[in-house]
């Protein structure tokens, strides 16, 4: 009988410690989802992967690259639940040493969304871009982009960096090319062979001032020649912003026929995101990465009745209606050029009309089109930066 006393005693203490225990994980797991919903409503801009560890003793584990989160977190655990170990790492990872900056090194870095060639391409990064080394796996790293974008890239894409020689590259004198595509040249002559392909809005540092060329340096140690006739000194370029809606038109134009790429972001294949990022890009002004983000900044313009307020550089946004039992999704986004006019990319880029009754009317969008944005008024303001005003580009 004693002897069963102790038994059920022992059971009863297990059956309140785990529901103790249970009651805890749900508290936590609440304070775990309420920070991440303030610091990371969206996870392709920044990380905070944690959990409740429930082998052993109770303890959260995980990463993130949020200071304020991961301090929140820490604080509040310290405080209410003592016995529960924070286990959560800090990005960017202690095994980078100082070197956690780093800069594009080929013309056009593929991001993708886990660590593997065959994984989905959520965005790219050209030639020359900073960008933020959080960890590695293997001979894959975790990168933050300009516009705060996640995504991971070989190793061979990028030259690893202190903050200090990402300070001295940004302080550096630095072309950027203007052409479509091109070539950098071994030698001061077109004919010579190639060091690396180039495209619209690639980023080197100039070595030397030729006559007809730039001698310019890779990040990566490489140098060769680019020709004048084709890029622009950054000093030169900034000086030639004036938002206006006739230069992000010209800028917009040349892409006419360019292939549509899932992910893609530059002059050699776009989709529909990436193409009104690059064009704005190469007028000084850095946007938000996706149509679904794009879509939250600028001033809003009225579209109740017609198009007839919409002025040449606006953007349109298209999607799913929102309804009584879906949200809303915006999935599509296109430059207005002026009388009914959109340029985009879908399929290729191409010009449509939003007006019945035009040869290149496309009744398709006019049906899903949801709002329309005004950008150039808002330089300046959250999600449309001046290139020169970006942390990555100081």
């Amino acid at each position: 009988m004693k002897h069963l006393f102790k038994h059920l005693t022992f059971l009863i203490i297990i059956v309140l410690f785990t529901g103790c225990n249970q009651f805890q994980q749900k508290e936590i797991n609440e304070l775990i989802s309420g920070i991440r919903q303030k610091y990371v409503p969206d996870r392709r801009i920044a990380l905070f992967d944690v959990h409740v560890d429930k082998a052993g003793q109770l303890a959260v584990e995980g990463e993130t690259n949020v200071v304020a989160a991961f301090n929140e977190l820490d604080s509040i655990l310290k405080t209410d639940y003592p016995k529960v170990a924070c286990k959560v790492i800090c990005l960017p990872s202690e095994s980078l040493g100082e070197k956690t900056w780093g800069i594009i090194t080929i013309s056009v870095a593929n991001l993708r969304s886990i660590p593997g060639h065959s994984a989905e391409l959520v965005t790219q990064a050209l030639l020359g871009t900073p960008v933020k080394v959080l960890k590695k796996d293997n001979n894959w790293y975790l990168v933050q982009t300009p516009d705060s974008y996640l995504g991971w890239t070989t190793g061979g894409s990028i030259s690893m960096m202190t903050e200090d020689e990402i300070r001295q590259f940004n302080n550096s004198e630095r072309i950027i090319f203007t052409g479509m595509t091109g070539s950098c040249y071994q030698l001061p002559d077109e004919y010579s062979q190639p060091v690396s392909d180039l495209i619209l809005g690639s980023i080197l540092e100039v070595d030397e001032i030729h006559t007809r060329f730039f001698r310019v340096k890779f990040p990566d140690g490489r140098t060769g020649f680019v020709d004048k006739k084709q890029c622009l000194p950054l000093d030169i370029w900034k000086e030639s912003f004036t938002y206006s809606p006739e230069k992000i038109l010209k800028t917009a134009m040349p892409f006419l026929g360019l292939p549509y790429l899932w992910g893609g972001t530059s002059s050699k294949a776009v989709d529909c995101s990436g193409f009104t990022k690059t064009v704005f890009f190469m007028n000084g002004i850095i946007l938000q990465r996706d149509a679904s983000q794009q879509v939250l900044y600028g001033d809003l313009v009225n579209t109740s009745e017609d198009y007839g307020n919409l002025k040449p550089a606006d953007l349109l946004f298209f999607g799913t209606h929102e309804t009584d039992s879906t949200k809303e999704r915006v999935t599509h986004v296109a430059i207005y050029i002026g009388n009914g006019e959109i340029i985009h990319s879908s399929g290729l880029v191409r010009k449509n009309s939003m007006i019945p009754g035009k040869e290149n009317y496309s009744s398709y969008l006019d049906s899903i089109f949801i709002r329309a944005k005004r950008i150039l008024t808002c330089v300046g303001e959250s999600g449309i930066e001046p290139f020169f005003e970006n942390d990555f580009y100081k």
